[in-house]
């Protein structure tokens, strides 16, 4: 089990480093909020006035395209299992520029105070992976994120995701109850 930590009362050094994952990517954006958007932002500022490194990873950029897209999708009133109306929904020119827009005020948003971490993916993973599914809670994107952290030799994620948990040798810093629970 990972270690949880409430991030709104942990003191952070220079020392500190940190993976943000793409949930709190989502949740400290213009566009974007959560009920915990305050305490990220905060946790944020911390980081930023100690010197403590905050890095991102390449593989939320492309998660975050997937979530913005899917919240875009159903905000029409698209209906998630549908993939031709998804693949219509994607031949919409102005949906598809607004999806694109949205990914990359997001993005850059936090690109451009924290470190961009790049895939680095060994062919030692998908075997690694495939002997791992079955025991954790964890799904496959999740996995590659916290194994590509391990790589990095970072092991603090900031978090809102409760699966996270299930992983061993990392500490979550979240603002979210019931991860800390």
């Amino acid at each position: 089990m990972a270690q949880c930590v409430d991030l709104r009362r942990e003191r952070i050094v220079a020392a500190d480093r940190f993976l943000l994952d793409t949930n709190v990517i989502m949740a400290v954006s213009s566009l974007y909020s959560s009920v915990r958007t305050q305490s990220y932002l905060t946790f944020l500022e911390k980081t930023q006035r100690v010197g403590a490194s905050v890095t991102v990873s390449i593989l939320s950029l492309l998660e975050l395209g997937h979530v913005v897209e899917r919240l875009r999708f159903r905000e029409l009133g698209g209906t998630l299992g549908d993939s031709a109306e998804l693949k219509r929904f994607r031949s919409d020119r102005p949906q598809r520029e607004r999806v694109a827009q949205d990914v990359a005020v997001t993005w850059n948003e936090i690109a451009g105070f924290a470190t961009v971490l790049a895939i680095d993916l060994p062919t030692t993973f998908a075997p690694e992976l495939l002997g791992q599914l079955a025991s954790t809670t964890l799904d496959t994107y999740d996995y590659a994120f916290i194994d590509q952290a391990r790589r990095a030799e970072i092991s603090t994620i900031v978090s809102d995701d409760g699966d996270f948990k299930s992983a061993t040798g990392i500490i979550i810093f979240t603002a979210n109850a019931k991860v800390l629970a």
